[in-house]
Protein backbone atom coordinates (compact mmCIF):
# COMPACT_ATOMS: atom_id res chain seq x y z
CA UNK A 1 0.00 0.00 0.00
CA UNK A 2 1.53 3.66 -0.85
CA UNK A 3 0.30 6.32 0.78
CA UNK A 4 0.22 9.29 -0.75
CA UNK A 5 1.83 12.43 1.62
CA UNK A 6 1.04 14.76 -1.14
CA UNK A 7 -2.63 14.27 -1.03
CA UNK A 8 -2.55 14.71 2.93
CA UNK A 9 -0.19 17.70 2.04
CA UNK A 10 1.93 16.50 4.43
CA UNK A 11 5.79 15.45 3.02
CA UNK A 12 7.73 12.09 4.66
CA UNK A 13 10.21 14.83 6.28
CA UNK A 14 7.35 16.33 7.68
CA UNK A 15 5.87 13.50 8.92
CA UNK A 16 8.43 12.04 11.24
CA UNK A 17 8.58 15.19 13.22
CA UNK A 18 4.92 15.28 13.87
CA UNK A 19 5.30 11.76 14.49
CA UNK A 20 8.07 12.07 17.52
CA UNK A 21 6.15 14.85 18.73
CA UNK A 22 3.19 12.81 19.28
CA UNK A 23 5.49 10.22 20.47
CA UNK A 24 6.64 12.92 23.47
CA UNK A 25 3.39 14.23 24.06
CA UNK A 26 1.94 10.72 24.94
CA UNK A 27 4.83 9.82 27.07
CA UNK A 28 4.91 13.20 29.05
CA UNK A 29 0.80 12.55 29.15
CA UNK A 30 1.70 8.96 30.74
CA UNK A 31 4.62 10.09 32.57
CA UNK A 32 2.46 13.19 34.15
CA UNK A 33 -0.18 10.49 35.19
CA UNK A 34 1.99 8.07 36.99
CA UNK A 35 3.62 11.26 38.87
CA UNK A 36 0.24 12.31 39.96
CA UNK A 37 -1.15 8.44 40.77
CA UNK A 38 2.07 7.47 42.54
CA UNK A 39 1.45 10.76 44.87
CA UNK A 40 -1.93 10.04 45.47
CA UNK A 41 -1.28 6.58 46.19
CA UNK A 42 1.62 7.45 48.77
CA UNK A 43 -0.62 10.42 50.13
CA UNK A 44 -3.52 8.03 50.99
CA UNK A 45 -0.85 5.52 51.86
CA UNK A 46 0.68 7.81 54.23
CA UNK A 47 -3.16 9.11 55.86
CA UNK A 48 -4.17 5.34 56.71
CA UNK A 49 -0.16 5.33 58.52
CA UNK A 50 -0.58 8.49 60.49
CA UNK A 51 -3.97 8.06 62.13
CA UNK A 52 -2.40 9.37 65.20
CA UNK A 53 -1.65 12.37 63.50
CA UNK A 54 -5.02 13.04 62.75
CA UNK A 55 -6.36 12.96 66.70
CA UNK A 56 -4.09 14.80 68.60
CA UNK A 57 -5.98 14.60 71.35
CA UNK A 58 -5.40 11.42 71.99
CA UNK A 59 -2.74 10.41 74.48
CA UNK A 60 -0.74 7.28 74.06
CA UNK A 61 0.76 6.00 77.50
CA UNK A 62 3.02 3.50 77.93
CA UNK A 63 1.14 1.49 80.57
CA UNK A 64 -2.80 0.72 81.35
CA UNK A 65 -4.51 3.10 83.26
CA UNK A 66 -5.52 0.94 85.51
CA UNK A 67 -2.66 -1.74 86.46
CA UNK A 68 -5.08 -4.39 88.09
CA UNK A 69 -6.50 -5.12 84.07
CA UNK A 70 -3.68 -7.17 83.05
CA UNK A 71 -1.78 -9.91 84.12
CA UNK A 72 1.13 -9.47 81.92
CA UNK A 73 1.81 -8.92 78.29
CA UNK A 74 3.47 -11.64 76.34
CA UNK A 75 5.34 -11.14 72.77
CA UNK A 76 4.50 -13.73 69.95
CA UNK A 77 5.92 -14.13 66.53
CA UNK A 78 4.23 -16.67 63.78
CA UNK A 79 4.64 -17.47 60.41
CA UNK A 80 2.38 -15.65 57.75
CA UNK A 81 1.30 -18.38 55.33
CA UNK A 82 3.21 -15.74 52.87
CA UNK A 83 6.51 -16.63 54.48
CA UNK A 84 7.14 -13.47 56.56
CA UNK A 85 7.37 -12.87 60.61
CA UNK A 86 4.30 -11.38 62.05
CA UNK A 87 4.55 -10.06 65.58
CA UNK A 88 1.59 -9.28 68.41
CA UNK A 89 1.03 -9.20 72.29
CA UNK A 90 -0.88 -11.31 74.14
CA UNK A 91 -2.63 -10.07 76.89
CA UNK A 92 -4.24 -12.52 79.37
CA UNK A 93 -7.66 -10.94 82.01
CA UNK A 94 -7.22 -10.85 85.45
CA UNK A 95 -10.12 -13.29 85.61
CA UNK A 96 -9.41 -16.42 84.20
CA UNK A 97 -12.06 -16.25 80.36
CA UNK A 98 -12.36 -18.52 77.47
CA UNK A 99 -12.85 -15.44 75.54
CA UNK A 100 -10.24 -13.50 73.29
CA UNK A 101 -10.33 -10.13 71.28
CA UNK A 102 -8.09 -9.77 68.02
CA UNK A 103 -7.64 -6.32 67.97
CA UNK A 104 -6.53 -5.43 64.59
CA UNK A 105 -4.79 -1.63 64.61
CA UNK A 106 -4.63 0.83 61.57
CA UNK A 107 -1.58 2.51 62.88
CA UNK A 108 2.16 1.54 61.70
CA UNK A 109 2.91 0.05 65.21
CA UNK A 110 0.07 -1.54 66.38
CA UNK A 111 1.97 -0.88 70.28
CA UNK A 112 0.89 2.79 69.93
CA UNK A 113 -2.74 2.70 69.97
CA UNK A 114 -5.03 4.26 72.51
CA UNK A 115 -5.09 1.65 75.72
CA UNK A 116 -8.64 2.83 76.09
CA UNK A 117 -9.62 0.33 73.45
CA UNK A 118 -8.10 -2.52 75.04
CA UNK A 119 -9.62 -1.66 77.96
CA UNK A 120 -13.23 -1.62 76.64
CA UNK A 121 -12.56 -5.61 76.45
CA UNK A 122 -10.25 -6.19 79.56
CA UNK A 123 -13.44 -4.83 81.32
CA UNK A 124 -16.04 -7.43 79.44
CA UNK A 125 -14.10 -10.49 80.18
CA UNK A 126 -11.90 -10.98 76.86
CA UNK A 127 -7.93 -11.60 76.88
CA UNK A 128 -6.73 -9.18 74.21
CA UNK A 129 -4.20 -10.24 71.39
CA UNK A 130 -2.90 -7.15 69.75
CA UNK A 131 -1.52 -7.86 66.31
CA UNK A 132 0.97 -6.29 63.78
CA UNK A 133 -0.33 -5.85 60.50
CA UNK A 134 2.37 -6.90 57.52
CA UNK A 135 4.73 -4.14 56.87
CA UNK A 136 3.70 -2.70 60.64
CA UNK A 137 6.51 -2.14 62.79
CA UNK A 138 8.57 -5.45 63.37
CA UNK A 139 6.49 -7.65 61.14
CA UNK A 140 7.48 -8.77 57.93
CA UNK A 141 6.03 -8.01 54.44
CA UNK A 142 7.27 -5.77 51.78
CA UNK A 143 3.82 -3.17 51.69
CA UNK A 144 0.54 -3.44 53.05
CA UNK A 145 -1.89 -4.74 50.46
CA UNK A 146 -5.43 -3.61 51.84
CA UNK A 147 -6.35 -6.26 53.26
CA UNK A 148 -5.87 -8.91 50.33
CA UNK A 149 -2.80 -10.80 51.55
CA UNK A 150 -3.63 -9.57 55.59
CA UNK A 151 -6.95 -11.66 55.45
CA UNK A 152 -5.07 -14.70 55.32
CA UNK A 153 -2.54 -13.41 58.31
CA UNK A 154 -5.45 -12.81 60.57
CA UNK A 155 -6.75 -16.80 59.90
CA UNK A 156 -2.98 -17.14 61.17
CA UNK A 157 -3.84 -15.62 64.49
CA UNK A 158 -7.21 -17.01 65.01
CA UNK A 159 -5.46 -20.41 64.77
CA UNK A 160 -3.05 -19.56 67.32
CA UNK A 161 -5.63 -18.31 69.47
CA UNK A 162 -7.50 -21.52 69.17
CA UNK A 163 -4.71 -23.32 69.74
CA UNK A 164 -3.76 -21.35 72.70
CA UNK A 165 -7.38 -21.61 74.23
CA UNK A 166 -9.44 -24.73 72.74
CA UNK A 167 -13.45 -23.89 72.47
CA UNK A 168 -13.73 -20.29 73.05
CA UNK A 169 -15.17 -17.69 71.46
CA UNK A 170 -13.17 -14.98 69.47
CA UNK A 171 -13.56 -11.70 68.16
CA UNK A 172 -12.44 -9.05 65.89
CA UNK A 173 -12.03 -5.54 66.21
CA UNK A 174 -10.40 -3.91 63.55
CA UNK A 175 -9.79 0.17 62.69
CA UNK A 176 -9.55 1.75 59.52
CA UNK A 177 -6.88 -0.41 57.47
CA UNK A 178 -7.59 -3.16 60.25
CA UNK A 179 -11.26 -3.07 60.17
CA UNK A 180 -11.37 -2.99 55.93
CA UNK A 181 -9.03 -6.10 56.77
CA UNK A 182 -11.64 -7.67 59.49
CA UNK A 183 -14.51 -7.74 56.86
CA UNK A 184 -12.37 -9.05 53.79
CA UNK A 185 -11.29 -12.15 56.76
CA UNK A 186 -15.32 -12.66 57.65
CA UNK A 187 -16.21 -14.06 54.56
CA UNK A 188 -13.18 -16.31 55.01
CA UNK A 189 -14.29 -17.31 58.36
CA UNK A 190 -18.01 -18.43 57.00
CA UNK A 191 -16.29 -21.80 56.29
CA UNK A 192 -14.98 -22.80 59.63
CA UNK A 193 -16.86 -20.04 62.02
CA UNK A 194 -13.70 -19.89 64.38
CA UNK A 195 -14.73 -15.99 64.84
CA UNK A 196 -17.98 -14.90 66.63
CA UNK A 197 -18.06 -11.49 65.88
CA UNK A 198 -16.54 -8.24 63.77
CA UNK A 199 -16.31 -4.48 65.10
CA UNK A 200 -15.34 -2.57 62.00
CA UNK A 201 -14.06 1.29 62.88
CA UNK A 202 -13.99 3.50 59.99
CA UNK A 203 -14.03 0.95 57.22
CA UNK A 204 -13.99 1.27 53.68
CA UNK A 205 -16.26 -0.28 51.52
CA UNK A 206 -13.61 -1.00 48.67
CA UNK A 207 -9.97 -0.03 47.75
CA UNK A 208 -11.01 1.18 44.47
CA UNK A 209 -13.99 3.61 45.78
CA UNK A 210 -11.23 4.89 48.47
CA UNK A 211 -8.81 5.85 45.78
CA UNK A 212 -11.16 6.93 43.39
CA UNK A 213 -12.65 9.62 46.23
CA UNK A 214 -8.89 10.69 47.35
CA UNK A 215 -8.53 11.23 43.44
CA UNK A 216 -11.62 13.70 43.13
CA UNK A 217 -10.30 15.40 46.38
CA UNK A 218 -7.27 15.99 45.14
CA UNK A 219 -8.80 16.92 41.07
CA UNK A 220 -11.02 19.62 43.15
CA UNK A 221 -8.15 20.97 45.32
CA UNK A 222 -6.04 21.42 41.79
CA UNK A 223 -8.97 22.83 39.91
CA UNK A 224 -9.81 25.43 43.06
CA UNK A 225 -6.14 26.37 43.00
CA UNK A 226 -5.11 26.50 38.76
CA UNK A 227 -8.75 27.39 37.78
CA UNK A 228 -8.86 24.34 35.63
CA UNK A 229 -12.99 23.65 35.27
CA UNK A 230 -11.46 20.99 32.46
CA UNK A 231 -10.41 18.67 34.68
CA UNK A 232 -13.72 18.41 36.85
CA UNK A 233 -15.15 15.76 35.07
CA UNK A 234 -15.21 11.89 35.34
CA UNK A 235 -12.84 11.02 32.57
CA UNK A 236 -9.30 12.65 34.17
CA UNK A 237 -10.83 10.76 37.59
CA UNK A 238 -10.92 6.80 36.10
CA UNK A 239 -8.09 7.85 34.05
CA UNK A 240 -5.70 8.46 37.29
CA UNK A 241 -7.78 5.92 38.99
CA UNK A 242 -6.24 3.20 36.57
CA UNK A 243 -2.60 4.18 37.19
CA UNK A 244 -3.05 4.05 40.94
CA UNK A 245 -3.97 0.72 40.18
CA UNK A 246 -1.05 -0.18 38.38
CA UNK A 247 1.01 1.53 41.11
CA UNK A 248 -0.98 -0.76 43.86
CA UNK A 249 0.34 -3.75 41.92
CA UNK A 250 3.89 -1.96 41.92
CA UNK A 251 4.00 -2.03 45.48
CA UNK A 252 1.61 -4.85 47.07
CA UNK A 253 1.15 -7.09 43.94
CA UNK A 254 -2.86 -6.16 43.95
CA UNK A 255 -4.71 -4.25 42.59
CA UNK A 256 -7.44 -1.98 43.92
CA UNK A 257 -10.18 -4.16 42.20
CA UNK A 258 -8.68 -7.18 44.10
CA UNK A 259 -9.83 -5.90 47.80
CA UNK A 260 -13.46 -5.20 48.35
CA UNK A 261 -14.83 -5.36 51.80
CA UNK A 262 -18.28 -5.08 49.93
CA UNK A 263 -18.25 -7.73 48.06
CA UNK A 264 -16.82 -9.75 50.90
CA UNK A 265 -20.08 -9.05 53.26
CA UNK A 266 -22.61 -10.02 50.90
CA UNK A 267 -21.38 -13.58 52.06
CA UNK A 268 -21.00 -12.78 55.64
CA UNK A 269 -23.51 -14.40 58.41
CA UNK A 270 -21.34 -13.62 61.54
CA UNK A 271 -22.53 -10.56 63.18
CA UNK A 272 -20.94 -7.43 62.74
CA UNK A 273 -20.80 -3.57 64.11
CA UNK A 274 -19.67 -1.05 62.44
CA UNK A 275 -18.47 2.37 63.81
CA UNK A 276 -18.03 5.71 61.67
CA UNK A 277 -17.32 9.04 62.30
CA UNK A 278 -19.71 11.70 60.56
CA UNK A 279 -16.88 14.30 59.84
CA UNK A 280 -14.44 11.44 58.55
CA UNK A 281 -12.47 12.97 55.47
CA UNK A 282 -10.48 9.97 55.18
CA UNK A 283 -12.94 7.27 54.96
CA UNK A 284 -16.58 8.88 54.11
CA UNK A 285 -18.95 7.60 56.44
CA UNK A 286 -21.35 6.50 53.85
CA UNK A 287 -18.99 3.68 53.20
CA UNK A 288 -20.25 1.92 56.21
CA UNK A 289 -23.92 2.88 55.49
CA UNK A 290 -22.64 0.37 52.33
CA UNK A 291 -21.02 -1.67 54.29
CA UNK A 292 -23.87 -2.71 56.63
CA UNK A 293 -26.83 -2.26 53.36
CA UNK A 294 -24.39 -5.16 51.83
CA UNK A 295 -24.35 -7.10 55.18
CA UNK A 296 -25.92 -10.58 54.46
CA UNK A 297 -26.05 -11.58 58.16
CA UNK A 298 -27.09 -9.40 61.36
CA UNK A 299 -25.12 -6.21 61.49
CA UNK A 300 -25.29 -2.96 63.67
CA UNK A 301 -24.18 0.56 62.68
CA UNK A 302 -23.33 3.40 64.81
CA UNK A 303 -22.37 6.81 63.70
CA UNK A 304 -20.18 9.63 65.95
CA UNK A 305 -21.33 13.01 65.34
CA UNK A 306 -18.23 15.82 65.40
CA UNK A 307 -15.38 13.19 64.65
CA UNK A 308 -13.19 13.07 62.68
CA UNK A 309 -11.04 9.59 61.27
CA UNK A 310 -10.87 7.00 63.56
CA UNK A 311 -11.31 9.41 66.52
CA UNK A 312 -14.31 8.31 68.07
CA UNK A 313 -13.13 7.03 71.00
CA UNK A 314 -10.95 10.18 71.96
CA UNK A 315 -14.31 12.43 71.53
CA UNK A 316 -17.13 10.59 72.50
CA UNK A 317 -15.46 7.44 74.68
CA UNK A 318 -18.74 6.97 76.67
CA UNK A 319 -20.89 6.70 73.51
CA UNK A 320 -18.34 4.16 71.95
CA UNK A 321 -17.77 2.00 75.12
CA UNK A 322 -21.94 1.91 75.43
CA UNK A 323 -22.04 0.64 71.18
CA UNK A 324 -19.57 -1.62 71.95
CA UNK A 325 -21.20 -3.00 75.40
CA UNK A 326 -24.57 -3.04 73.63
CA UNK A 327 -23.35 -4.97 70.63
CA UNK A 328 -21.72 -7.59 72.93
CA UNK A 329 -24.70 -8.05 75.36
CA UNK A 330 -26.79 -8.71 72.17
CA UNK A 331 -24.66 -12.06 71.29
CA UNK A 332 -26.18 -15.02 72.68
CA UNK A 333 -22.80 -17.38 72.00
CA UNK A 334 -21.19 -14.54 74.81
CA UNK A 335 -23.67 -14.80 77.13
Amino acid sequence: MVIDFMYFKITPLRFIPCFISTLVLIVFINLSAIMISYDIYKQTNKQFSDIESQNKDIKYPQEFKHAETFHQKEAISISSPFGYKLNGIFMPNTITTNKTILFISGLPNARDIDLDYLEIYFRSGFNVLLIESQSHEDSGGNSISWGRLEKYDISQWVNWIKHRIPDGPIGIHGVALGAATALLHAELNENEKNVSFYIADSAYSDAESLFSFHIKQWLYSYIAEYKLPLLNNEFFSSIILHYVSYISYFYSHSTLQDTSPLHSVQHVTTPILYLHNENDKIVPSSMSFELQHATKGPSQLYLFPNSEHASALADNQQLYNTAIYHFLQSLKELN
